[in-house]
């Protein structure tokens, strides 16, 4: 038996969809949930960015969280059949741990006693090595960018915005020090469905995401090893920054004129 350990935030229902899998091939599993950080980091996190990017773009992305559910609407959910109830069920009958900081004292020393064969990322932020490294032979995170020339944050959006339809995907990969640049396990490319509105791709992205992410674990516990392979080097590498307003609307409009053309994916590559 393969021990898993699951480290999500506000306990999202992908880290469950994970947990349920492993649940039913009978191994052993513990989820870590991270319940948020204090108001005081995410200031910190705006000054970060306002130095990096400028006064505009963080306006742009406040006003991108401000008016998210207008432009996007979240009813459509990824992962229907993962309820409230039933994620409650799991957190009651597995071993689970909760935390405002996945790298204090307390949450490394839980993540040590369980002594995980692999720790999951689903959901998770940026994590360092004094955690991940803490896995006996690895942790895994699904990636939702055609890596390594999408990297960072909300890489879906970014890439619809910037017309690359044809390199929307996925990637389930090591996690190493250098943000989404691990040895892959799985890469993919998603196509765009005719006729699909965007809320509903981006859900089908995740189930598609998560799906790998799944058949990754499930060749650990038939083979109990994995076959990595070190990402492409050189040409163009973004890494790219929470989305605000203008992204989300420019992806939205690029979508919707690409999917009125009848064949997203011939229109896609041209």
């Amino acid at each position: 038996m393969t021990s898993f350990l699951v480290l999500t935030t506000h306990n999202l229902p992908e880290a469950y969809f994970l947990v349920d899998f492993l649940l039913r091939q009978r191994q052993h599993v513990a989820v870590v949930n991270l319940k948020g950080r204090p108001k005081s980091h995410h200031l910190k996190i705006f000054k970060r960015l306002k130095k990096k990017y400028g006064a505009v773009y963080v306006l742009d992305l406040l006003l991108g969280k401000l008016l998210l559910s207008y432009i996007m609407p979240s009813h459509v959910q990824p992962f229907p059949g993962l309820t409230q109830d039933n994620i409650q069920s799991y957190i009651k009958s597995i071993p689970y741990f909760e935390s405002h900081n996945p790298h204090d004292h307390a949450t490394l020393g839980y993540i040590k006693q369980f002594s995980p064969d692999y720790i999951l990322a689903a959901g998770a932020p940026i994590l360092r090595e004094k955690l991940f490294g803490l896995s006996t032979y690895g942790t895994l995170n699904r990636h939702l960018g055609w890596a390594p020339a999408y990297r960072g944050s909300d890489c879906p959006l970014w890439t619809l915005s910037l017309g690359a339809f044809h390199e929307v995907g996925f990637i389930v990969h090591y996690v190493t020090k250098q943000i989404d640049r691990g040895d892959l396990l799985m890469r993919k490319r998603v196509p765009i469905p005719a006729g699909l509105p965007l809320s509903h791709f981006l859900a089908h992205l995740q189930l598609t995401a998560s799906t790998g992410y799944v058949d990754v674990l499930d060749t650990i516990i038939a083979n109990g090893e994995l076959t990595r392979t070190p990402q492409e080097s050189g040409g163009t590498q973004w890494h790219f920054p929470p989305a605000g307003l203008s992204t989300m609307l420019k992806a939205k409009r690029n979508y919707n004129r690409l999917i009125s053309q009848g064949d997203p994916q011939h229109a896609g590559q041209r």
